[in-house]
């Protein structure tokens, strides 16, 4: 199977956010490429740089999260509204 499909199950069997899921799993994804790139240089300069991506990588992962909160508070509004008229 696919990632997304095994994500996409553990989601639906959990009831959780899909994209929450997608979220926890790319976080993960991006320490251990980090982790596997760090120890494979020696070099403090690129080091450096390494780590500066990978803030930046989590820095639009939480850009996105909130996006999601925003759109989900958003959501649950106009769907209760449209329930009491």
């Amino acid at each position: 199977m696919k990632t997304n499909d095994l994500i996409r199950n553990i989601s639906y069997v959990l009831g959780c956010d899909e994209r929450r899921s997608l979220l926890n799993m790319n976080r993960y994804c991006i320490q251990t490429a980090s982790e596997k790139r760090l120890s494979q240089c020696h070099n403090i300069i690129k080091r450096f740089a390494i780590r500066l991506q990978t803030r930046y990588l989590y820095f639009k992962l939480s850009l996105y999260s909130f996006y999601l909160w925003i759109d989900s508070w958003f959501t649950s509004r106009s769907s209760s509204s449209s329930l009491i008229c």
